[in-house]
């Protein structure tokens, strides 16, 4: 087949399909003087579906068929693909009004592009001797991913949803008038969103730029707390040396502490002493100032001059009598 048929076939089929209605079936003929050739089909083919057609030959005069061949193409823009290759018929001699009727049916498979499937029927007779062949083609159907039917029906969805959308276009419009008159208070207050958000704008400028100082106060903080660290560590090793030498001090206060105590003891039992020998101190001063007094008095009898016996007599005093039971004071 020639690469112009093909095309002139794909765009007749294309043409005509919309006007086609897929409930009824379509039919083409040819008539000759020898016979008719009748073909029913479907007006439209749904890919990954089934699609048949039907082949009627009526012979009008006595003849042979030497052959009667029937062939279906896919047609993919300027190239096709055979679906069907079949013989109805070949050697067969027949008389007038003798009729063959056949149904093919074939799965369209294949990815869709809204081109026709090609039907080619064959027909070679001898008629008196004298051979007749002629070929007939014929543009069947176009490939679709939907039917007819169900494209009738979702045009009445979407005059539904047209519908519906026409209703929700008339609640939007009223909307759009309350939101253009609502337009110019938000316009207004626009405005002043817009002062606060450059007064903002500026509050934020400044508090960025103390955000820079704090961080370069926060910089030398972080050189402070590491030379800190480092002085803590040192006085932590201090601290443990100062916790030695409080520990051997401490040892040490203990033992003088005991030493003290054994002191304070002795201290104790000196005062006693101390005590027994000051009171036997005193009584013994008593006792030696008694015996001075005595001793005054016997040196100033020896050296007074003599007197009249009996004034003399009268005159002497008596010595002091020292009693044995009288203690130091």
């Amino acid at each position: 087949m020639r690469p112009a048929q093909v095309a002139a076939l794909a765009l007749l089929a294309a043409l005509a399909a919309p006007t086609q209605l897929a409930a009824e079936p379509m039919y083409s003929y040819w008539l000759s003087s020898q016979y008719k050739l009748v073909v029913a089909y479907g007006s439209e083919a749904i890919i990954n579906g089934t699609y048949s057609f039907t082949v009627d030959f009526t012979a009008l005069v006595a003849m042979k068929i030497d052959e009667l061949r029937v062939q279906l193409w896919l047609v993919r823009g300027t190239s096709y693909r055979s679906l069907l290759s079949a013989t109805l018929a070949r050697n067969v001699t027949v008389g007038a009004g003798w009729a063959l009727s056949r149904t093919f049916s074939v799965a369209v498979r294949g990815d869709p592009r809204a081109d026709p499937i090609l039907l080619r029927v064959a027909v070679s007779v001898t008629v008196n001797e004298t051979n007749l062949a002629s070929t007939h083609e014929l543009a069947l159907a176009p490939v679709r991913p939907r039917s007819y039917d169900s494209l009738v029906e979702r045009v009445g969805q979407l005059e539904s949803e047209v519908s519906e959308l026409e209703g929700e276009l008339k609640r939007a419009r009223a909307s759009y008038h309350e939101l253009l008159g609502n337009y110019s208070e938000l316009s207004s207050s626009r405005e002043e969103l817009r002062g606060r958000y450059e007064a903002l704008l500026r509050e934020y400028e400044a508090r960025l730029a103390e955000l820079e100082a704090l961080r370069s106060r926060l910089g030398l903080a972080l050189v402070n707390c590491s030379r800190l660290s480092r002085q803590l560590e040192e006085l932590r090793s201090e601290l443990e040396r100062v916790q030695g030498l409080y520990l051997e001090f401490k040892s040490k206060y203990e033992e003088l502490s005991g030493r003290y105590e054994q002191l304070l003891m002795a201290k104790e039992k000196l005062s006693n002493r101390l005590s027994m020998v000051s009171s036997a101190a005193t009584a013994l001063g008593l006792i030696l100032a008694a015996t001075a007094s005595a001793l005054v008095y016997l040196l100033r009898e020896r050296v007074r001059p003599p007197r009249a016996k009996g004034a003399s007599e009268r005159e002497q005093p008596s010595p002091p009598k020292v009693s044995s039971r009288e203690g130091p004071r």
